[in-house]
């Protein structure tokens, strides 16, 4: 049948029909809706942290080492054994400050020099303090090598047994005096080149009872006049030490 021969109204409903299926879809406007859409991620990378680090393993107690072959008789301190025997018997003070010790004579300006018993660690008994000048034979000629320094040794007591509780080697100009709970040492650094100043280095040394050593406590440097700091005395013409005035019974 052809369309000019339909009903008018048939015909104008067959056209509204045709019309319609040639308009938009409603399926591209959800195609777009689809486009926007944020495009998905990409992984370049993946980081995994390391697992935390096992603990470290406890620290073992310091245990300090007695002065072997040396033991004090009961009831004793370190006023009842010769300042000689204690740096004899002490591994760690071994070569030329004990040669300087053995063979260099009272008067002689080296070797061991008057000792000192101080209580310094509080405990009621005096400990040893030792200075030891190098002998001037043994020191290198030239640029044979560096000056011997002078060896400061400090030695405590637990009633028998002998423990070597500070150890120093003094290359430059020193002072060691007692203030306090502390031992002092003021060592004089003299100027390297023209336009430079003398400092003065202050170590102060505590006693760690947990340790059983005398530790360093604080460090000051300082600058200072161009005065010469006094020299040391001699054992022949031995003065009152740094260290204060000593009475005539604490000499070993």
């Amino acid at each position: 049948m052809s369309l000019c021969k339909l009903p008018v109204a048939v015909g104008a409903a067959l056209a509204a029909v045709l019309l319609a299926g040639c308009g938009k879809s409603t399926s591209v406007v959800d195609a777009g809706a689809r486009a926007s859409t944020p495009p998905l991620p990409v992984t370049l990378w993946n980081v995994t942290p390391p697992p935390p680090a096992s603990p470290p393993p406890s620290m073992i107690p310091y245990e300090p080492t007695p002065l072997p072959d040396l033991t004090l008789p009961p009831g004793g301190d370190l006023r009842s054994v010769d300042a000689r025997k204690v740096i004899a018997k002490d591994p760690n003070l071994e070569g030329t400050p004990r040669q300087s010790v053995q063979d260099c004579k009272p008067g002689s300006g080296c070797g061991l020099r008057r000792p000192e018993l101080r209580d310094i660690t509080g405990d009621g008994r005096p400990e040893l303090l030792v200075l030891i000048d190098p002998d001037p034979r043994l020191q290198p000629v030239g640029e044979a090598g560096p000056r011997l320094p002078a060896e400061l040794r400090v030695y405590w007591s637990d009633k028998s047994r002998v423990y070597q509780i500070l150890g120093l080697a003094m290359q430059e100009t020193t002072q060691v005096d007692l203030q306090g709970p502390d031992l002092v040492i003021r060592t004089t650094h003299e100027p390297d080149r023209p336009g430079s100043i003398r400092q003065v280095t202050t170590d102060r040394y505590r006693w760690n009872p947990e340790l059983r050593q005398l530790e360093l406590h604080s460090t000051v440097t300082t600058p200072t006049s161009g005065t010469q700091p006094p020299e040391n005395p001699s054992p022949a013409s031995q003065k009152p030490s740094a260290l204060s005035p000593k009475a005539a019974s604490d000499t070993p």
